[in-house]
């Protein structure tokens, strides 16, 4: 199952009329987006649970609401102008790292992974994990098919060197990342070609083995 053009329309529409009323309104057109990216998103899941071995996982536990939490943001729009998708094994609150999708008209798509916002006590174990042994990442991230996919790490950088490592260490560079994750992005024609799919699951492939280096500190 492709992502239809009518989906992408009304994510389109939704960013220019981003109120209730506008959304009630319009409620049969959200529900029938919503059902297009839930079978589109079901496709992709039955794919990585077969070929990555996970336990059954519903593809419920993998969406996101589309009603953005506003409570801490300065944006107080009611909706957000994207569906998403985090596919894990178990669901995207399992608390492991995730593959995650990205659906947003005018080029915004993308499909992410990687060391985002860590908690201190999981940054001291990634750090730990390359002082000890770099090249068990570094093999990885700089492996030939990884950077032709994912060619750019994306993430905040500390200015200096972490507290108590030595700013002239080997691996600095990669020491001074708070986070470290990858983006591979997509054009809207690309979003609705037929091949969408499988591009989709080959890039999880890729991603696996940083994925699993993560969940495994």
């Amino acid at each position: 199952m492709n992502l239809e053009q009518e989906t992408i329309e009304f994510l389109t529409a939704l960013e220019k009329n981003n109120d209730r009323t506008w959304f009630l309104e319009n409620q049969l057109w959200y529900n029938e987006a919503k059902s297009n990216l839930k079978t589109f998103g079901q496709e992709i899941l039955d794919q990585i649970v077969k070929q990555q071995k996970w336990q059954p996982t519903t593809i419920e536990s993998c969406m996101f609401r589309i009603n953005r939490d506003v409570r801490f943001s300065k944006d107080k729009s009611t909706y957000k102008t994207w569906f998403s998708l985090a596919f894990s094994n178990g669901g995207r609150k399992q608390g492991g790292t995730d593959y995650y999708l990205h659906i947003q008209p005018n080029g915004k798509s993308f499909l992410g992974s990687g060391m985002y916002q860590p908690t201190p006590e999981f940054l001291k174990k990634f750090r730990n994990a390359l002082l000890e042994d770099s090249e068990a990442l570094k093999s990885i991230i700089y492996n030939t098919e990884f950077k032709k996919a994912f060619p750019q790490i994306y993430g905040k950088q500390l200015k200096t060197a972490p507290k108590g490592i030595d700013k002239g260490h080997n691996e600095i560079e990669l020491l001074r990342y708070n986070e470290l994750f990858f983006s591979h992005n997509f054009s809207d024609e690309q979003v609705l070609s037929s091949n969408f799919t499988k591009k989709v699951v080959q890039l999880t492939q890729i991603l696996k083995p940083y994925c699993n280096y993560l969940n495994q500190l």
